[in-house]
């Protein structure tokens, strides 16, 4: 197969996020300058990544997500995502120590229904609260700066 076989694909969300992928490894800094890259095989050949897409549930409102942040894109660490999963793939996404588990900082959020509460937690950890106190404790309290002993 020659490396520019017309496939037809060129105007398709699949085709898209291929040369998409390529590119991100070419030149953005929190991929290629990270030393994450596309593994051969589907580099130069479009074809050999739409079939791996193809075989592995590929519908155009999913994303492509590594599923090890730091590894290549290749077969064995992609899959097809919705961008709720993608989003809470990525490097920056906040881990916690909450009730004695290690979870995602919005998952525990999301599990109490206090979705609105969530960039207060994050600022709270920021300022080196307790993963339970920046989630649990009201909105308005505060901890005690100094304290009282008479």
């Amino acid at each position: 197969m020659t490396k520019y076989t017309r496939h037809g694909d060129t105007n398709t969300s699949l085709y898209h996020v291929w040369v998409s992928m390529k590119q991100r490894c070419k030149s953005h800094p929190n991929y290629g300058g990270r030393g994450i890259t596309v593994c051969e095989e589907w580099s130069d050949s479009y074809i050999s990544f739409k079939t791996w897409a193809t075989q592995n549930n590929y519908s155009p409102d999913l994303c492509i997500d590594r599923i090890d942040n730091d590894g290549n894109y290749e077969p064995s660490n992609c899959r097809w995502a919705t961008q709720k999963v993608n989003s809470r793939n990525k490097s920056d996404t906040v881990i916690v120590s909450f009730m004695g588990e290690t979870r995602k900082l919005i998952e525990v959020i999301e599990e109490l229904g206090a979705e609105s509460r969530y960039h207060m937690a994050l600022r709270r950890l920021k300022q080196g609260w307790t993963a339970e106190d920046a989630i649990l404790r009201p909105p308005y309290w505060r901890k005690p700066r100094y304290s009282c002993n008479k």
